[in-house]
Parts: structure tokens; sequence; C-alpha cells
């Protein structure tokens, strides 16, 4: 075994690759192992709401990471949402619907093009004469969604909404009041960038602190010549006492 594992690193070394078993991976760079490893009840069935949910790209990596999970998806643009339900029926435990995410119940318009990772709530009017395509669509609340669903609790609230992520966790706010969310994940900038708008990460962290819930980690989503630009940026529930500092947490995981 050993013989075989040294013949395909050398393979992929010479492509510039590297081999990396998940316990070796260092925190703070994939976001599913990082829940993963600070999971304190690993056997449960792992729930996760993908706001936000374009053509399934978070589903996939949560779907290949937590096998006991129930994930709910919700994709308000046409176009993106009929790619998202091809990819979730190739997943048990994967329910999808057309709708988007606010802090209120009702309809919302969105600039929509195509399955693009921009799609957006309209927030301003579209200058006459424009080429761009504005759909209509219904809008729900996470409060709303759990009560409807009897859902007590949930490991995960994903939200990349391209600006409007601050509606969407207002839309939370008894969730979040009751510390019935473990984890959230925001995509957020760090530089404006007006033409590719994302959540603004002061905002949310002032926000999400103040309501018992701690940073983890930032995961890079974008730089460019000036810097930092956006990424992904995980919080979870504060726990009651500060635990150990974990260099590897993915050690500790694999010792389960």
């Amino acid at each position: 075994m050993h013989l075989i594992r040294s013949f395909f690193e050398k393979a992929l070394n010479k492509k510039g690759l590297n081999l990396i078993h998940d316990n070796d991976v260092p925190f703070g760079v994939d976001w599913t192992l990082d829940i993963a490893a600070l999971r304190e009840t690993e056997r449960t069935r792992f729930v996760a709401l993908d706001v936000g949910a374009n053509t399934g790209q978070t589903l996939q990596a949560l779907a290949n990471r937590f096998h006991n999970r129930q994930i709910f998806c919700f994709e308000p643009v046409k176009n993106t949402f009929a790619a998202l339900q091809t990819k979730a029926a190739g997943y048990e435990g994967v329910e999808v619907f057309h709708t988007a995410m606010s802090d209120k119940v009702g309809t919302i318009e969105m600039l929509a093009e195509g399955t693009s990772g921009l799609n957006r709530v309209l927030e301003a009017d579209v200058p006459g004469g424009s080429q761009q395509r504005i759909e209509t669509v219904h809008a729900t609340t996470v409060d709303q969604f759990l009560a409807e669903r009897q859902l007590s609790r949930i490991g995960l609230l994903k939200i990349d909404v391209e600006g409007y992520e601050m509606n969407v966790l207002r839309g939370a706010q008894r969730a979040i009041a009751s510390r019935s969310i473990d984890f959230i994940l925001c995509e957020c900038e760090f530089q404006d960038r007006p033409g590719e708008p994302h959540g603004d990460f002061f905002e949310i962290f002032s926000h999400l602190t103040q309501q018992g819930l701690r940073l983890v980690s930032v995961y890079t989503g974008g730089v460019d010549q000036n810097g930092w630009r956006f990424g992904d940026v995980l919080f979870r529930l504060e726990q009651s006492e500060n635990g150990a500092f974990m260099n590897a947490p993915r050690s500790i995981l694999a010792k389960r």
C-alpha cells in the first residue's frame, strides 16, 4: 500500500499537485472540514439551509462532507433554480425551493443573468432602456421556514446573496436570538466593489457577535492587486467555556 501511495504522490508532484489527507489540512482552508471538526454532536443529523444556492456548489460540498444530513436549498432565479434541481436530484436528503430569503414574506425583484453567481436582489430602479433581465420572485424568511417545517435547530445557515445578507439575517432574528443556529457562513467583502456586491464584513461581524456568535475563520474568495476583496466568513455560537487551542483540529476529529 505504501508503494502504491508513493507512486501516486510522485506522479501528482510532477504535475504540481499534492496528495493531502483531510486530517492534515490546516485549519481555515476548508470550512466544511472546520465545521466537521468543531461539531459537538457528530452523530446527529446535520441540518443546513443553503440560501443563495445558485447551481449547487455549496450543496455538493455539504453532501460530500456530511452523509447524515438534511439540506434545504433556496434559489429564486428561474434558470439557476433549474440547474440546481438537476444537481440536487443526484443526492439524498436534499430539498430545493424556488424562493428567495429576505427579512419579510412577500415578493422581491431580482436582476437575473442566466445562472450567474452575481444574480441579486434589485434594490434600486433600473435605468430605462436597460437590457438587464428582472424577475419577480417569492420571498420568505428563515424564521418563517423553520416554523413551517417545525425545525428547532439547524447546524448551518449559509448565505451568499450578493449584498443582501443583512436582510436574510434580520429574517433569522428569532432563530439567532434563541441560539438555534450552530454555524453561520456568509460571503463578505472587505473592500467595496459596486459591480460585484457582497455582504459588508464589518456590519455582519458586529451584528452576529453582539448576539453570541464568534468568528471562526475566513476563507479567501477573491484577491486582486489591491489585496483581499471577498471571501466566506464562518461564525459559530459562542461556547460556555474556552477550549484548548487547536493547531490541527482534524487530528482531534480523527480520534473520535
